[in-house]
């Protein structure tokens, strides 16, 4: 029977990015639904899963990462440095995961957003992109 990957992959994404090396840097803190009013700077990260092309009967999919890191920092250096330990804490890493194997976490590409206003402040915006594959126990 197909397992969806989405809650274990959320729960090893979240134990991975809180942790101080990361709290300390984004000390609005670590969300998958980041709340309202939360502080800046703040990580907030989601997940989606697809299947791809199995064989024998194994099930394997990749399922993508986006880590989205938010600064009202004047200049980028903030957002910056929220991604780049970001990648530091996810990429080549293999999560232990319920019902399914990590085979291979990457990093795909990090971009800077423009600038969005929140509450009347230029907040930078910036999303590092990452593929988990995982086959299906």
């Amino acid at each position: 029977m197909a397992r969806c990957a989405l809650e274990d992959v959320s729960e090893a994404t979240y134990a991975a990015l809180n942790v101080s090396a990361m709290t300390s840097l984004a000390t609005g803190g670590v969300y998958e639904d980041p709340p309202q009013g939360v502080g800046f700077p703040f990580v907030w990260f989601t997940v989606r899963e697809d299947d791809i092309d199995g064989t024998f009967g194994q099930v394997f999919k990749n399922c993508r990462i986006a880590v989205h890191g938010f600064s009202q920092y004047q200049g980028s250096q903030e957002v910056q440095t929220i991604m780049n330990k970001a990648v530091d804490l996810l990429r080549d890493t293999t999560p232990s995961l319920d019902n399914h194997t990590s085979l291979l976490l990457t990093h795909e590409s990090t971009t800077g957003l423009p600038d969005e206003e929140i509450a009347g402040v230029k907040t930078k915006h910036s999303v590092a992109e990452f593929r988990l594959v995982l086959a299906e126990d």
